[in-house]
């Protein structure tokens, strides 16, 4: 470049050399474009300026002295401090009082630094403020002074000058050879030549001036302890030496007055040398025979660099725990939207980043992924015009791609070492990924944990490619390849030394005309940064043949990219096995690697047979010669040498890349082409990665599969023989199983059923030897989960190579038939005959295709559907040498976790293994913990490119390929990373095959339609892919997908179906797609707006009126436009970055849109399993929408009554509890009658106030349930049910509360009358009873005698006293009452009532013990029943019977109404017993009056009113005999005697006052505690059957069945079907009565211990209280007992209660001998109370009054709920609430026959149930469901045959699940039904002669087994 001085001057500015104007040429090696690249044009030509002695910024200069005023030198920087650091401290004017700083030197090994600010003021504030403290240490800072702060030497060659070195030292040359090759210590690298004369001065030649530039700009150099002085060497260069020798790059000339420059560097001497292509420009020859050589570095020593350069890396990136092989598949699969958005990353993310972009397909991944070169970074902040930082930059400028000086970080290594950190499954996907984005991958690769190289083979294994085979097809055809096996030929690229010239780059050339960085290059972002441990990495790339017509090379070829120096990176291992596996070596060099090393470059090419010589420098033809003269003749190889340059030139890029590939071409069409694989072998390298282990192992059995696969096998039959369960039977059980769930005829049900299980069998029977071999295997590894991973990829890779070869040939057998066909029916005189038989073959060959493609994915189908039959079938694997299923369930799921794709529907068949899939899913889902899973699925026609938009936004594994490669419906599931706060823990990925599939042509549309809605239903978001812009192709598409879509909606209309649509355009081209597409997209949403209209009006949902009601849908956000996928052209077509990218960012689109559904829930896996069977069988039937029943909606139905059963009964324990300790206290302080209303009216009002309090809390618990619930979208259709049922309870316990309030008070008022009129009695008969004792109190009477004495005296006071008329206890019999009651309610029929109550009182044999079932005592014959004239006709037996089981369920009716008022303790009166026979009266009208078959005359209703009223008389009179025994004022006076009797021994034996007196209060106290104590057990009890019994309905239901079963009981099990809730209420009974009171008693005591426990510890404590109190007085009677009774909490007691003990405390000596005693007594008293307790009089008692009876009917009532039964077959509905507004339901529904039906006219059974016939077309009479047609009239209606498919025209508050599977629901009855088929017959009289045989063989474990299924959702 030309200045001119005097102009430059005049325009810019001075100059630093004024003087003459001459112009001056300088011949300066600079990378120009690395130059411009790095900090830009402007900066670079400062540089260039500056190099040149002008001045790099032009105008006024600033003279040293203003530098140095602006610089400070610090010392004693503390360590650990940086220079980061040091410069954010001293740009802080608080922290230093400093400023803008220009620039900084920082000496981190001497601990200083100069600092130079922008402005002169900063220095001397900074001065101002010393001391200075950094990390507590003071900083010594001054100012710089005179001298230039920064100095700078440019060096123009690679020799620098070193001063102040020791002399005299023998070893001081090594020395300063080993220091000044030390880069951390000196900044240099290789030494090319080191020289040390006498004078102390050494020169030391680097192999470049970079490094010499880089030492000298070193601020310090100590050698020990001499401060080294170094400066550029600066001499006259002889013209042997010009600088175009040591120049690596073009020259550049630039022009300047530089007088000082010697003339020598004008002088040179040129001439022309012509060698082959070689033709450049170049000096004289240099003799450099006395130049120093370095040897080369040993193998030890080239990886100790290889394993500390790992090390960096893997420090830096934060991977060291990761090494080596850790980072699994699901780690990398996890999805962090907070890393997707974030544009800065820190070191330790980089690796996830680039791993999850690589998985996505993205082709910059390893070039952008986050990756910022920090020493780039920071250069290009620093300001244009600091000079230090131009010179610093220079080390950048070299296009060498091996470069490894400066502080930066290369995306290559990064990326190389984190591959090294990911296992092998993981790597095997990552390098398939790589290929579709054509980036090469690491072959050989230095790892860590060997200390060695490893030659990377096993990731290649699963990596297929498309190439021609020309040496089997012709060159059109193109086949299958794995890389390793395709025939290759092989090309190496290294370099050896520092050429000048991009390897990497010139190789992307060579593979395509298109920029693709397929090696990463200097182009790359951050190429030029430097790089560590990629260096001695062996990276390869695949060029296949096919696409282009114009190919690069005839064969396939193999490039291998050695990375680094080949000389100095690599060991001799590896090179040897380099050399082996090559065709040709392509070496790039320098000259100075051919002057300077040239017998090291003879040996390196001579371990090569052929060689290409790329001299990437000007080069002098001699040199070549003199080289090429030292290859001995006998290791000479095939040497070509070429240059980069022609003459002075180089060469353009694109000419050279191709003057190499023709030379490559050429060289290589004498080597044989030979896959990769038997190349390595025959290398027997022992460092493969496939020699591992647990590989090795793997490799060995899959190969002992294999092989018995090959032994049982064919060719096209491969499935057949391997795969038969699903290849040949499943098929016919899916085609069964849809015929059942369709059918009509309930006896082709059972065939079916019984053809299935016979299919079954004939499958487990079918297992190949092959498929057992490979069961056994996974389950011999299945604790070694790397192992069964290794183990399945060798099988698949094996099974895959099968097919390669297998099935080419039966494609073109196919295709050689299709044209016979089609010249066939060209021909006109072809005979059908023949077209038919060649249609035949043609089938027969395709369906050897099929047969033929058997891989891995057909190995798990099939071990699927062999554990669906073992499942099924209940049958032990063992018998057919299989692993358990636990064990393989173990295997799948460790598989599914790992990352696996999991198979739910069978593409061959479009069939689900329901039972094996839900057993995997529910395990999945336990093992991640029951974590909440999002659902996307994607729906699309074929080949439309759904499985490559998954896996290009998830990373997902699913095969994509051209056609059909997806069949059924798959999943994988992709954990989301824990800093993600989301609703969900994972996404559910579905993927599905095509839709219009060209292989299902006959039955696309049905096939379509079912896909659809499964998809639809399954995915939370639905993905629509179409290809193409043309919005009419894909309408009709679009349309089943909303068909689907309402299908969904409109099965539950009560719900939000919570999906999200997206339609995906792919293949879009225009950039402007969005507003182009506009106005067809609007015609489509018109249609589907049109379409949803029409289906909600079909259905009766009137308010759709457009398509986003049925689903969420704006077509602004939710449709996407994506470009085609493919970019390029074979075989470089690469994934299009555009596509990539924008589905990367789509991803985060995606889950967003599902978190703005506030209130949606998602599915655990478990729910999922669920969900997905619910799903296939409503597309199983023919009405989806009819069919349909979601049961995770039944099982969060289930867990909400649950949830609301436990808040209501800790709801009204609370009150309960509250209201028994309160009602006990204020009644308990009660002394009169007058006192108790207002009593009754606080506790009232009290009451309501907790309750009110309690309310709150509740419905606050609710709501916080209905909110934080994991299914709050469906829980909301049922919260304002909860709420109300809150309410409910509150009103109810009102009620209860005032009602048993009132009772209590009513109870105290008599025992306060009893009480009173008592006293008078209490006070004579103690009186006299005291005499009598004063009387005999001097006779020596033991004590059983003065026992004797006081009964005699009690029993003749209580006969003087007592008046026994006025005091009788027993009250008058009831029996009157009733009669005289029942007189008044038939007072017309007086003359047959007196008939029949004189035929009663003659039976002296009529006992009633119950009134259920008791129809036969009741006298009611033929002649007190009315006939309709059809049932008139029938047998009497059969007409007696049906009467029988009319009455005898009102008289079960009529028994728990009777039981009600028998729960009452109060004493029964003429009041209750009119009440009661009203009540009894309408039940029995009813029989009288309905308009049925049957009703009773009015002598029927007689007999059966006396029959009633004899038994409740009974009941009634008992009752209260026992309420006056234990109550009565003769109960009251035998308390009192207790207390008399102890005073009267007291003063015979003239006991002690203290004594007495603690007699007395224990006496006094256990009368009063003993009612409070039942009250208290009476509670306890309930409280603890609550927790003991089943709480809900289904649960009850299910322990009932249980024990019926077990019972062997027929009996009950009738009763249980004729009236469930008696039987199940009776059993409630049974067990609440077993629990308390079993043999021992114990449950019963533990309560009664506890209970009494309570109240006498309080007793305890208040004597304690009250010993505290009087320890040191002589209290007055009144005083202690004052005490005593404040000191209670469990019950008070007045003082007023303890009178009679007054005149003994008056005597009484020692309080504390009074309170032991005291303290025995009440002990004693406690202990007592139990045992009689707990006797069976007492145990009675409690059981009747206050025990379980009373009790019993209101836990049934809570748990029982809605009292409805199922109007067909009497299952009750299975909901725990009386609930209004909600459809009843039954979770099983029983055999009609379980209640007698049977067919007209031939009697026999009928063997349907209530969800077969829903969904058949039979009928039912109008009196199967009471008449509902004809409510009013109560008989038949006007059709008198009603389908029951339309129930729900008179029944529309039920819901039926039609199933035709009866087997399926209805397990239990169908066990039921055969197991007693002789006695329903017998019962019901009708025949069992269709009872399948298939029901016999149900066991009784099925049968419960299918019960707790059912019950236990």
């Amino acid at each position: 470049m030309g200045i001119d001085i005097e102009t430059y001057r005049g325009r810019i500015g001075t100059f630093r050399f004024s003087s003459g104007v001459d112009v001056v040429t300088i011949v300066c090696p600079v990378n120009l474009s690395g130059g411009i690249k790095v900090i830009g044009t402007v900066l670079f030509i400062g540089l260039l300026l500056l190099l040149s002695g002008i001045e790099p910024n032009p105008g006024p200069k600033e003279n040293d002295d203003e530098q140095a005023r602006r610089t400070i030198k610090v010392a004693g920087i503390p360590a650990g401090i940086d220079k980061q650091y040091l410069t954010l401290f001293f740009k802080s004017s608080r922290k230093c009082g400093g400023g803008k700083i220009s620039n900084i030197q920082f000496d981190e090994e001497n601990h200083s630094a100069v600092i130079q600010f922008e402005n002169v003021d900063t220095v001397q504030s900074v001065l101002q403020r010393r001391p200075i403290k950094i990390a507590g240490a003071v900083l010594d800072i001054d100012s710089f002074g005179s001298e230039p702060s920064f100095n700078f030497s440019i060096c123009s060659s690679p020799t620098i000058e070193v001063t102040g070195f020791q002399t005299g030292d023998s070893q001081m040359t090594e020395f300063l050879e080993l220091y000044f090759e030390d880069e951390e210590s000196s900044g240099g690298d290789t030494i090319a030549n080191i020289t040390v004369d006498d004078d102390g001065k050494a020169l030391v030649t680097f192999e470049s001036i970079e490094v010499a530039q880089r030492v000298v700009n070193k601020s310090t150099h100590t050698l020990k302890q001499n401060t080294l002085k170094v400066v550029p060497h600066r001499q006259d260069i002889p013209p042997e030496h010009d600088i175009d020798t040591y120049s690596s790059t073009p020259s550049m000339e630039i022009t300047s007055a530089q007088a000082s420059i010697p003339e020598t560097i004008h002088k040179r001497t040129e001439r022309k040398v012509d060698m082959d292509d070689i033709l450049v420009e170049v000096p004289e020859r240099c003799k450099l025979s006395n130049i120093v050589e370095k040897r080369f570095p040993t193998d030890n020593e080239i990886k100790d660099k290889a394993k500390a350069n790992s090390d960096k890396i893997l420090h830096l990136t934060g991977l060291t725990d990761k090494f080596p092989e850790k980072i699994t598949i699901a780690e990398i699969m996890s999805i962090d939207l907070k890393a997707d958005v974030k544009h800065n990353y820190a070191n330790e993310e980089l690796p996830w980043i680039l791993l999850r972009r690589i998985l996505g397909v993205q082709s910059k991944a390893r070039d952008r992924s986050g990756i910022i070169n920090d020493h780039t970074e920071r250069a290009e902040q620093t300001h244009a015009r600091d000079v230090e930082t131009i010179v610093q930059f220079f080390d950048h400028f070299t296009v060498d791609d091996t470069n490894d000086e400066g502080d930066g970080t290369s995306p290559l290594d990064i990326f190389l070492i984190t591959l090294q950190c990911c296992d092998p499954m993981l790597k095997q996907l990552l390098f398939q990924k790589l290929y579709l984005c054509k980036i090469a991958f690491p072959f050989i690769q230095y790892d860590k944990s060997l200390n060695d190289w490893e030659f990377i083979i096993w990731p290649l294994r699963s990596l297929v490619v498309e190439s021609y085979n020309i040496s089997q097809t012709p060159e059109t055809e193109t086949r299958e390849f794995e890389i390793l096996e395709l025939p290759v030929k092989t090309v190496t690229f290294a370099n050896f030394g520092r050429p000048d010239y991009s390897k990497s780059k010139l190789m992307n050339d060579l593979l395509s005309d298109d920029i693709q960085d397929t090696f990463f290059n200097i182009n790359c972002p951050l190429g030029m940064s430097p790089k560590s441990c990629s260096k001695g990495t062996v990276e390869m790339f695949t060029l296949p043949i096919c696409g282009l017509k114009e190919k690069k090379f005839e064969d396939a070829i193999a490039f291998f990219n050695l990375r680094g120096r080949i000389e100095e990176n690599f060991t001799t291992e590896v090179i040897t096995f380099v050399s082996k596996i090559s065709d040709i070596l392509v070496l790039l060099l320098d000259e100075s690697s051919i002057i300077k090393r040239d017998e090291e470059l003879c040996k390196m090419i001579t371990n090569f047979t052929t060689v290409i010589i790329v001299i990437a420098s000007k080069t002098k033809k001699s040199t070549v010669e003199q080289f090429i003269e030292k290859l001995t003749p006998t290791t000479r190889p095939t040497v070509r040498i070429i240059s980069t340059y022609k003459a002075r030139t180089q060469k353009n890029s694109k000419d050279f890349s191709e003057q190499l590939r023709q030379l490559i071409a050429t060289r290589l069409k004498i080597s044989a082409v030979k896959s990769l694989d038997d190349r390595v072998n025959e290398c027997s390298s022992h460092l493969s990665d496939e020699t591992r282990t647990d590989c090795a192992k793997a490799k060995v059995i899959a190969t002992q599969v294999f092989q018995s696969m090959t032994d049982i096998g064919s060719k096209g039959q491969m499935k057949r023989f391997i795969t038969p369960v699903h290849f040949i039977y499943s098929k016919q059980i899916g085609t069964s199983i849809r015929s059942l769930h369709r059918m009509k005829n309930v006896q082709e049900t059972h065939t079916i059923t019984a053809k299935i299980k016979q299919i079954r069998k004939i499958q487990l029977q079918s297992i190949s030897r092959s498929m057992k071999l490979f069961l056994q295997s996974l389950d011999n590894v299945k604790d070694k989960p790397m192992m069964v991973q290794y183990l399945v990829k060798w099988l698949s890779i094996l099974l895959d190579r099968q097919k390669r070869k297998q099935i080419p040939s039966l494609v073109r057998q196919n295709q050689l038939h299709r044209q016979e066909l089609v010249a066939l029916q060209s021909n006109t005189s072809s005979k059908d005959q023949d077209i038919n038989t060649l249609k035949e073959e043609i089938a027969k060959s395709q369906e050897s295709i099929e047969d033929a493609n058997l891989g891995i994915e057909h190995m798990f189908r099939e071990l699927g559907h062999i554990y669906e039959s073992v499942i099924v079938m209940k049958a032990d694997p063992t018998m057919y040498q299989l692993p358990s299923v636990q064990n393989v369930i173990h295997i799948m799921t460790s598989l599914i976790v790992s990352g696996q794709i999991f198979e739910i529907i069978d593409g061959d068949n479009f069939f689900l293994p329901s039972e094996w899939v839900q057993a995997v899913l529910e395990q999945v889902s336990k093992n991640i913990h029951s974590k909440k899973c999002l659902t996307l699925s994607v729906l699309g026609v074929q080949s439309s490119g759904k499985s490559t938009l998954l896996n290009s936004l998830f990373g997902s594994l699913f095969p994509v390929k051209s056609g059909r490669c997806t069949r059924g419906i798959h999943m994988q599931i992709m954990p989301i990373t824990p800093n993600n706060s989301l609703p969900f823990s994972y996404v559910t990925v579905i993927d599905s095959e095509g839709l219009r599939s060209t292989e299902r042509t006959s039955t696309t549309h049905n096939h379509d339609n079912e896909l659809s809605t499964v998809i639809a239903g399954l995915g939370d978001i639905t993905l629509l892919n179409v290809m193409g812009e043309n919005t009419n192709e894909i309408r009709d598409i679009v349309q089943v997908v909303v068909h689907a879509f309402l299908k969904l909606k409109l099965a539950n209309k009560q719900l939000d179906i919570g999906k999200i649509f997206f339609l995906v355009h792919q293949n879009v081209i225009d950039t402007t797609a969005r507003e182009n597409l506009r106005t067809g997209l609007n015609a489509l949403i018109e249609t589907l707006d049109c379409a949803a209209k029409n289906a909600g009006e079909i259905e009766g949902i009137r308010e759709i009126k457009a398509f986003h009601q049925v689903i969420d849908f704006d077509t602004n956000a939710n449709v996407w436009y994506l470009p085609s996928y493919w970019q390029g052209n074979p075989p470089m077509a690469r994934v299009n970055a555009t596509y990539s990218d924008r589905v990367f960012d789509k991803k985060g689109t995606l889950l967003q849109k599902a978190l703005e559904c506030k209130d949606k829930s998602y599915k655990s896996l478990g729910d999922a399993a669920i969900h997905i069977r619910d799903l296939w069988k409503g597309v199983l039937t023919e009405d989806f929408v009819f069919s349909f029943r979601n049961s995770l909606e039944i099982k969060v139905y289930i867990h909400m009554e649950e949830t609301l059963k436990d808040i209501l009964i800790k709801f009204e324990d609370k009150i309960e509890n509250k209201h028994v300790i309160l009602s006990q206290k204020y009644f308990s302080e009660c002394s009169n009658q007058q006192h108790l209303p207002d009593t009754s009216d606080r506790l009232v009002k009290q009451m309501r106030t907790i309750l009110a309090e309690n309310l709150s809390l509740a419905v606050e618990e609710v709501n916080e349930y209905f909110d934080n619930s994991e299914y709050k979208d469906i829980l909301v259709q049922w919260q304002d049910f909860a709420k109300k049922r809150t309410e409910a309870l509150y009103l109810e316990l009102e009620d209860r509360i005032r009602t048993e309030t009132l009772r209590l008070r009513d109870r105290t008022r008599i025992e306060l009358k009893i009480k009173e009129d008592s006293l008078g009695h209490e006070a004579k008969m103690y009186e006299r009873s005291l005499q009598v004792a004063k009387y005999i109190k001097g006779e020596c009477l033991n004590m059983e005698e003065i026992e004797n004495k006081f009964e005699q005296t009690w029993h003749s006071i209580s006969r003087e006293i007592l008046d026994f008329g006025e005091l009788e206890d027993v009250s008058k019999s009831l029996a009157d009452n009733f009669e005289r009651c029942l007189f008044d309610i038939l007072s017309t029929e007086q003359l047959i009532l007196k008939t029949e109550f004189e035929k009663r009182r003659n039976n002296s044999f009529y006992i009633i013990n119950t009134l259920t079932g008791s129809f036969d005592l009741s006298g009611i014959v033929l002649d007190d029943i009315s006939f309709s004239s059809e049932s008139f006709r029938q047998d009497n037996e059969i007409k007696m019977s049906r009467v029988k089981d009319e009455i005898n369920k009102t008289l079960c009716e009529i028994e728990t109404l009777v039981g009600t008022f028998l729960g009452d303790m109060n004493e029964l009166t003429y009041r209750e017993v009119k009440h009661i026979l009203y009540k009894i009266y309408k039940k029995i009208q009813l029989l009288q009056n309905q308009e049925n078959d049957i009703s009773l005359k009015i002598t029927g209703v007689i007999k059966l009113c006396i029959h009633v009223t004899a038994f409740c008389s009974t009941r009634f009179d008992a009752h209260n005999a026992e309420y006056h025994k234990s109550r009565g004022i003769h109960a009251r006076i035998s308390n009192y005697k207790v207390q008399v009797r102890e005073q009267f021994i007291a003063y015979v034996k003239d006991r002690k006052a203290e004594e007495t007196a603690a007699k007395q209060i224990t006496v006094i106290v256990e009368n009063i505690l003993l009612d409070k104590i039942q009250d208290r057990i009476q509670y306890t009890v309930k409280v603890i059957l609550k927790q003991t019994l089943p709480q809900l309905k289904y649960h009850l239901i299910i322990e009932v069945l249980e024990d019926l079963t077990v019972a062997d009981d027929f009996d009950s099990f009738i009763k249980y079907i004729k009236t469930p809730r008696n039987l199940v209420k009776d059993w409630v009974k049974k067990k609440a009565k077993t629990f308390l009171f079993n043999s021992n008693m114990t449950n019963f005591s533990k309560i009664v211990n506890k209970v009494v426990n309570e109240f006498y510890n309080d007793i305890q404590v208040s004597i304690d209280k009250c010993y505290e109190t009087f320890r040191h007085e002589s209290p007055t009677s009144e005083e202690w007992t004052k005490s005593f009774v404040q000191n209670f909490s469990m019950c008070p007691i007045g003082t007023s209660e303890f009178k009679n003990v007054t005149k003994w405390f008056s005597q009484i000596e020692n309080i504390k001998n009074f309170s032991s005693l005291l303290t025995d007594s009440i002990k004693a008293s406690s202990e007592e109370i139990v045992k009689q307790l707990i006797t069976k009089e007492q145990v009675e008692r409690i059981i009747k009054f206050k025990g379980p009876e009373s009790m019993v009917k209101a836990l049934f009532q809570q748990v029982w709920g809605c009292p409805e039964q199922c109007p067909f077959c009497g299952e009750p509905c299975a909901k725990a609430f009386i609930h209004g507004g909600t459809n009843h339901f039954s979770l099983q529904h029983r055999i009609s026959s379980c209640l007698g039906a049977r067919e007209d006219f031939i009697h026999k059974a009928v063997l349907s149930s209530c969800n077969f016939n829903v969904q058949s077309d039979l009928e039912h009479h109008c009196d199967l469901f009471g008449f509902r047609c004809n409510k009013e009239a109560k008989k038949r209606c006007g059709k008198q045959w009603h389908l029951f498919r339309n129930y729900r025209e008179h029944i529309p508050d039920w819901d039926i699940e039609p199933n035709a599977n009866i087997q399926e629901c209805s397990k239990f009855w169908l066990w039921f039904v055969a197991k007693y088929k002789y006695q329903l017959a017998i019962y019901y009289k009708y025949d069992i002669s269709d009872i399948p045989d298939s029901w016999d063989e149900i066991t009784q474990a099925e049968a419960l087994e299918n019960l707790r299924r059912i019950y236990s959702l």
